[in-house]
């Protein structure tokens, strides 16, 4: 990748920025307002920059001139961000071994949040029970919501139950309780099943544990979750859930912060 002029860009940025006060008030969203060398910066982006902004709330009442001048830090905020976002790929931060495995880690959170609003939308309220409902609370609107929002809430716990123990058996999901102890290596494999699915006991620590004082319970507790998120984001593979453009949009929001950690 070649080498940006990050000076001569921000020299020139400012330049027009000085020049055209309209730059910030394009009415089209496709618009390019700013080209950062083959990145373009459209007034789409800014607006959504803008409606994100903590000032969006009072941006009504400013004076055009204040409109203007936030606008203008808004652009100029993105121009650099995407500076980093380049300067983050020139020194390769995206393709550590770190970064990778954060990428891998929200997208399989995000194919498990899909796959479960998968399930939520199947869930209906059948005529009978609706009918019943409408019955007992027909003169109370509010709590006629209430109940059917805890009708929804038992069916889907319910669902959610089944599914799960219908994707352990489907891969012949197998937990190995006997080789939980005070002295278990991270290396263990606590829990096993269909095409390669494993989990080892260094899978579910976290930074701040100690091993040694970890019970049985907390393992096995944390060993299921584990094991559910696998299995979920798996069947939402299958199902052909796609989250790709999530995780590119994660990917292009992460990269310039990477500089900075």
């Amino acid at each position: 990748m070649k080498k940006r002029p990050v000076i001569k860009t921000l020299l020139a940025f400012s330049l027009v920025s000085l020049l055209s006060g309209s730059l910030v008030y394009a009415n089209n969203p496709d618009e390019v307002l700013v080209t950062v060398d083959d990145a373009k910066i459209t007034a789409k982006e800014l607006n959504q920059a803008l409606t994100s902004s903590p000032f969006y709330t009072q941006f009504n009442t400013m004076s055009e001139d204040d409109q203007a001048s936030l606008r203008g830090d808004l652009l100029r905020r993105l121009v650099a961000s995407q500076l980093l976002r380049f300067e983050a790929q020139e020194q390769k931060l995206d393709q550590t071994p770190e970064f990778k495995k954060e990428l891998e880690i929200f997208r399989t959170g995000l194919l498990y949040r899909r796959y479960m609003d998968h399930l939520r939308g199947k869930i209906k309220i059948p005529d009978v029970k609706m009918q019943e409902l409408k019955g007992k609370f027909k003169s109370d609107p509010d709590a006629l919501e209430a109940a059917k929002s805890a009708f929804r809430s038992s069916q889907y716990r319910r669902l959610h139950d089944l599914t799960i123990q219908s994707l352990r058996d489907r891969d012949h999901v197998k937990i190995h309780e006997s080789l939980i102890s005070k002295d278990t290596s991270p290396e263990t494999i606590l829990l096993e099943g269909d095409d390669g699915l494993k989990i080892a006991f260094g899978d579910i620590l976290r930074k701040s544990d100690d091993p040694s004082k970890l019970t049985r319970d907390q393992v096995l507790d944390r060993l299921y979750q584990r094991g559910e998120l696998l299995l979920v984001a798996r069947a939402a593979e299958k199902e052909k859930l796609d989250v790709s453009k999530d995780v590119a949009k994660y990917r292009y929001e992460r990269l310039p912060a990477l500089l900075l950690e």
